[in-house]
């Protein structure tokens, strides 16, 4: 911990007073110290071989740009999250976007009085964090255009210049098809009703979740919820993978944005996962149905998809074994912090180190300062936790 003074200013170990900011400060100089090994294309042979860890990409347009850097910048903890807007009424995705995270923040669940509900587990914090939220009122270019379509389809004298300028439209949030209209003769407003959604995009193989306990009243106090959440040695993920709508049909938009907070239009997710090219997108009709009918349009897609490699996450790699628990004694800003560590029994023959035989359970131990003790699971259950640390099983 005293090599991170080389990257943070004024760090003092024994002044630190919160668990997960510390924990940033390592994650954050880890980081740093991993990019300062990268020597891009282009570098001068004395500064590619002047330190034996430097990583060199010898190649260029060697396989995917994505896949080098995920080598190399991907780290244990590195997971992404993807938040998804999505029209109900045609099924639209308005917006996809993917954030970087290595430590996963969860607020507890509250009741009316602003408590933390009884029996409140973390998984009832990661159904939270996952809740679809509805938005009403919210603007739809591609409902406009499918109106505009069936208004100019009832006409008597249909005008195909102007449905086909409609039906080829690829660009809905930045193009001119409402000028082919006088200013009231589409009555649709355009307006309709969405959802977001946030998800996993990635799972890291170490997965670390901040309960974030210290919460502001309307009064501008900071107050520290010691209410218990009770937490699993198992833990799987697959459920929060997925949205709603992908729990049903169970397609999932896969993505491989080439930098975090990324977004991508529909029809550019249908390029980059390669089942559509650039020149087809212009040729691309609309589907003029119904939103049922859409929906079934998705679901087809989906199985057409099923065989492609990235196009679902794999449930082995969502499911997680608990290896360390963080625990603050105190109020809100002050205290103390423990650990509890898991340590995998040493075997030898068959036998563990006091000769009895393998039992296949971990030994768990208390960290507090000096005093290490041996504990029992259900002590680290019982522990009011800050800071969960999940492997990757």
């Amino acid at each position: 911990m005293s090599a991170m003074s080389l990257y943070t200013s004024n760090f003092n170990l024994t002044r630190q007073q919160d668990a997960a900011e510390a924990l940033l400060h390592l994650l954050t100089s880890l980081r740093s110290e991993v990019l300062l090994g990268y020597v891009p294309h282009g570098s001068s042979v004395s500064n590619v071989t002047s330190f034996a860890s430097r990583v060199y990409k010898q190649e260029v347009g060697y396989g995917l740009e994505l896949d080098q850097w995920k080598k190399i910048l991907f780290g244990p903890f590195d997971g992404t999250l993807r938040s998804m807007l999505t029209c109900s009424s045609c099924s639209t995705v308005l917006s996809m976007d993917h954030e970087h995270f290595d430590c996963l923040p969860l607020l507890p669940v509250l009741d009316k009085n602003g408590d933390i509900i009884d029996a409140c587990s973390l998984v009832d914090c990661l159904r939270h964090f996952s809740t679809v939220e509805f938005l009403e009122s919210y603007r739809c270019d591609r409902c406009w255009h499918l109106s505009a379509l069936r208004y100019m389809s009832l006409k008597s004298e249909r005008d195909e210049g102007k449905i086909n300028k409609l039906r080829f439209c690829v660009n809905y949030d930045n193009c001119s098809c409402s000028n082919l209209f006088q200013k009231d003769e589409i009555l649709w407003s355009g307006l309709s009703r969405a959802t977001k959604q946030l998800t996993l995009n990635h799972c890291p193989k170490i997965l670390c979740i901040h309960v974030q306990r210290a919460l502001m009243r309307v009064t501008g106090e900071f107050v520290k919820h010691e209410e218990h959440i009770s937490f699993p040695f198992i833990l799987d993920l697959y459920p929060f993978t997925k949205s709603v709508s992908t729990l049903k049909n169970e397609y999932l938009f896969q993505t491989k944005p080439s930098v975090s907070n990324m977004s991508f239009v529909p029809h550019m997710l249908r390029v980059m996962q390669g089942t559509t090219s650039a020149e087809e997108i212009g040729f691309q009709k609309i589907n003029l149905g119904s939103a049922s009918e859409i929906r079934e349009e998705i679901s087809h897609e989906s199985q057409e998809n099923s065989n492609s490699k990235d196009t679902f996450i794999s449930r082995k790699n969502c499911m997680y074994s608990l290896c360390a628990v963080v625990e603050h004694y105190g109020r809100y800003g002050g205290g103390h912090y423990a650990a509890f560590r898991r340590a995998p029994p040493v075997q030898d023959h068959g036998l563990d180190l006091e000769g009895s035989k393998r039992t296949g359970n971990s030994k768990w131990f208390y960290v507090s300062d000096r005093q290490v003790l041996e504990v029992s699971e259900e002590a680290v259950l019982s522990a009011n936790a800050t800071l969960l640390f999940y492997e990757r099983i």
